[in-house]
C-alpha cells in the first residue's frame, strides 16, 4: 500500500520527484499498529500485514497524504483494495494497480497487460492533479529509479562488507522506500564506499519473510554473534535482483516501466 501526498507541501518522508505532483511512499503494516472493529471486515486470509495496515489507514496514519495505492500484489492486497473501495470509505481516494497473473511464460502479453495498468492509473492521476508529465520527465524518473535499484541491490550483494549491524542496514536498505531516488542513490553509494576488505565475522543466517521486523530480532540475532548474509524478504531481497542479462530498452515510457 502507498500514500501519495502532493509536492507542494513540503515533507522529509515522501519520496519527492520534481517532474510529478506528488511525494510517494511505501506504508506496510506496523507491527505494533492497534486493530479496531474494522478490520473484521477482512476476509480470515488476510494476514497481519494488511490488518495492520488497514488500521493505520483509518486510524490517521496516512491523514497527510492526498491519495492511496493498493498493487494487487497478492490475494490480501486485493481484497484490501475491494474493502477500501466498497466497504470502508478511507478519506482519500483509492487507485488500484493490478499486477499481471496467469502464464508466466507469456512475458510480452503480461508486460503489455501492465503498461496498460500504468496507463489506467496516469489518467487518474492527470485527472487529480491536472499534471501530465512529458515523456522527457517519465524517460528520466524512470531512468532515476533504475539507478537507485542497482545500488540497492549493491547493498545486498555487498552486505558481508559494509561496517554495518543489521538493524542500520535495514534501516539503509528500506529507507528506498521513501527516500527520493537520487537521495538515496547517494546515501548508498556514500555506504558503499566504506566497505572493508574482510567479510564480516559471526554465524550467516538467512532469514525469509515478509518485513524484517519486529527489529528487535536483529538485534537478538547480532548479539548472539549471528548476522543476516542474505533474505528472501518481500521488502528487500524479492525486490531486487543482483543482476540481469542486457536487452533492448522499450520505446514507450510505460511498457519501460512495466518491463
Amino acid at each position: 500500500m502507498g500514500g501519495w501526498r502532493r509536492s507542494i507541501r513540503s515533507t522529509t518522508r515522501g519520496r519527492c520527484d520534481p517532474r510529478s505532483a506528488f511525494c510517494r511512499w511505501k506504508c506496510g503494516g506496523r507491527p505494533a499498529s492497534t486493530r479496531g472493529l474494522e478490520t473484521c471486515i477482512c476476509k480470515a486470509y488476510t494476514c497481519d500485514i494488511i490488518r495492520n495496515g488497514l488500521s493505520f489507514l483509518l486510524s490517521g496514519g496516512l491523514d497527510e497524504t492526498d491519495l492511496v495505492v493498493v498493487p494487487h500484489g497478492c490475494d490480501s492486497l486485493q481484497g484490501l483494495g475491494s474493502v477500501l473501495l466498497d466497504f470502508v470509505k478511507s478519506k482519500q481516494p483509492v487507485l488500484t494497480l493490478y499486477l499481471p497473473r496467469g502464464d508466466e511464460s507469456d512475458t510480452e502479453k503480461a508486460i503489455r497487460f501492465f503498461a496498460d495498468e500504468f496507463r489506467l492509473v496516469s489518467v487518474s492521476l492527470e485527472a487529480i492533479t491536472g499534471r501530465r508529465p512529458s515523456d522527457a520527465d517519465l524517460v528520466a524518473a524512470i531512468e532515476s529509479e533504475e539507478k537507485a535499484a542497482r545500488c540497492a541491490a549493491d547493498l545486498l550483494r555487498e552486505r558481508r562488507r559494509l561496517p554495518l549491524d543489521d538493524r542500520d542496514f535495514y534501516r539503509l536498505l528500506r529507507s528506498r522506500e521513501f527516500l527520493p531516488a537520487e537521495t538515496f542513490e547517494a546515501i548508498a553509494m556514500g555506504a558503499l564506499a566504506r566497505r572493508t576488505q574482510t567479510p564480516r565475522a559471526g554465524t550467516p543466517v538467512v532469514v525469509s519473510g515478509i518485513v524484517p521486523e519486529p527489529v528487535e530480532f536483529l538485534d537478538a540475532l547480532n548479539h548472539a554473534g549471528g548476522f543476516v548474509a542474505g533474505d528472501d524478504l518481500v521488502c528487500t531481497g524479492r525486490r531486487h535482483v543482483v543482476s540481469l542479462p542486457p536487452k533492448p530498452v522499450p520505446e514507450d515510457e510505460r511498457t519501460r516501466k512495466a518491463d
